[in-house]
């Protein structure tokens, strides 16, 4: 597959990801197990005739065509048994024109067994498991989730469906290359290091119970070693450095030292005459025969005479020529080269900002989420509290009542005992 990459994922098959506050990292372990999802394109669905071209068949085993499918593979029981040719329904993913198609497949490798299988390993079986509603949500929740990152991050590097295609379907001599060399020399989804990702970011999308990625800076596209099919291949030669002692050599052996106090022709800015290295001066001789005898001018490097054809004027005795200044329109309402470019600075400034805004906002609605549905669990423990409260107190109210009557009952008993008592004293003291 063109560009296959292996990212490790976690799966909590108790706790529901959208009411769970540990749905990114379970703080349970034991209800936690890991799997390989492998995420690639497949040039020859997304190019059907040439898959018919090549393996010489015109029937495709796939009746979504290009679109997004999912394997699901055991390697405890070494058989694929879950198959969807078209998976954006179940992954919660847009399945609207082409959005995640050209090819794409995602294979997940159960390699410790932790999925339920039915009697036969034919499919799965999450109905034989307590939780087993959550499990399949929580799975199918982050595969989608997997995969519309990875779909999207090409998508974005091509900029359009189209351009993403022709790219994918590019590499399919590539793809047939690679099938017919022995399975010893290439990668396997075991032992291979592919390309992955790391330090993407998620958050929960209440509206159609998914989850999905945001962007962020933090993210980490690495490729690996057995990724053997790029869409981004890099042709591109070393740049030829440049030797610094060829340039330097250029000016080697001139001094600027002579043109020190004269101008670009070599006068002297105050006098006009040359400057002393110009003369070859025989300090042996006479000064009146070394006025006269004087050396070979010195000549320029393109062999023009050093000497200036006019006599040289000194910076204060140089009139300025009056010109009309240019009036230019002061550009206030952006149109204009300057506009432009500052309207195009301010634009990406402000569309910075409104990335930056955006993550905040994911943020703050994730907390603002999990604090709802903490306020609404206290709530409905208070009102929990509440109906027990009421309902001891009614109790009590029965138990009053029902002890006030057994006292009346008792003293009423004992009135008449002690009235009988009482006559049948005086009885006693009158016989």
């Amino acid at each position: 597959m063109v560009e296959l990459h292996q990212v490790p994922l976690i799966v909590d098959r108790r706790n529901d990801f959208r009411t769970a506050e540990d749905w990114l990292i379970p703080e349970n372990e034991d209800d936690t197990y890991e799997v390989k999802v492998s995420i690639g394109f497949d040039p020859n669905r997304a190019n059907p005739l040439g898959s018919q071209n090549t393996a010489g068949n015109t029937s495709s085993n796939f009746i979504g065509g290009q679109a997004c499918s999912l394997l699901i593979f055991s390697r405890i029981s070494g058989r694929l048994f879950l198959k969807h040719d078209d998976a954006r329904g179940v992954l919660r993913l847009s399945n609207s024109g082409t959005d995640y198609c050209q090819g794409l497949t995602i294979i997940v490798d159960d390699y410790e067994g932790h999925l339920p299988l039915t009697p036969t390993k034919e499919s799965l079986a999450f109905g034989m498991e307590d939780y087993g509603k959550i499990h399949e949500r929580n799975l199918y929740a982050w595969l989608g989730a997997l995969g519309n990152a990875y779909w999207t991050h090409f998508y974005n590097l091509h900029k359009s469906k189209r351009a993403l295609g022709n790219a994918i379907k590019a590499r399919v001599n590539r793809v047939n290359l690679l099938e017919q060399k022995q399975a010893v020399d290439l990668p396997t989804l075991r032992f291979g290091s592919f390309s992955t990702v790391e330090k993407l970011f998620f958050s929960r999308e209440r509206v159609k119970d998914s989850i999905r990625p945001y962007k962020s800076e933090l993210t980490k596209w690495s490729t690996g070693p057995s990724t053997l099919i790029k869409l981004f291949e890099s042709n591109s030669k070393p740049k030829k450095k440049s030797n610094p002692s060829v340039r330097s050599g250029k000016r080697k052996g001139f001094n600027l030292s002579v043109l020190d106090g004269y101008d670009s022709d070599g006068n002297d800015l105050m006098e006009g005459a040359p400057p002393p290295s110009a003369f070859e001066n025989n300090t042996s001789e006479a000064p009146d025969q070394k006025e006269e005898k004087k050396g070979p001018v010195r000549q320029r490097r393109d062999g023009r005479p050093v000497r200036a054809t006019k006599e040289p004027q000194r910076f204060e005795e140089i009139h300025e020529v009056w010109k009309p200044r240019k009036k230019r329109l002061k550009v206030s309402d952006g149109k204009g080269a300057n506009g432009d470019a500052r309207l195009k600075i301010q634009i990406r400034d402000t569309q910075a900002e409104l990335s930056e805004t955006q993550l905040e906002l994911n943020a703050s609605k994730a907390t603002c989420d999990d604090l709802q549905m903490q306020l609404e669990e206290i709530e409905q423990a208070r009102t929990e509290e509440m109906n027990k409260i009421c309902q001891l107190q009614k109790e009590l109210h029965e138990l009053e009542a029902k002890h006030t009557a057994e006292l009346q009952r008792i003293n009423e008993e004992h009135s008449k005992q002690l009235g009988s008592l009482k006559a049948r004293l005086k009885e006693f003291e009158e016989n």
